[in-house]
């Protein structure tokens, strides 16, 4: 059952943050025009490569997260 659960959400949130960015495009679109719908994407860019970069530092870095072992139970 909890798989389940984690699965729905996985799926609802996904949507929700895919039609929140398509619903700020085109409103940036219509209302700004093209430049202002270059600096949106320009800005998210930049946010994916932060969140790649940080995660990057966490893993390979610090090693916050390690392997586990298949074993191991």
């Amino acid at each position: 059952m909890g798989f389940i659960v984690q699965v729905v959400t996985s799926v609802v949130i996904i949507s929700l943050f895919s039609f929140v960015r398509v619903s700020v495009s085109s409103v940036l679109h219509r209302e700004g025009g093209r430049s202002q719908l270059l600096y949106c994407g320009v800005v998210t860019q930049l946010g994916s490569f932060c969140g790649a970069l940080i995660t990057f530092i966490l893993v390979a870095v610090v090693e916050v997260f390690h392997e586990l072992s298949p074993c191991a139970n």
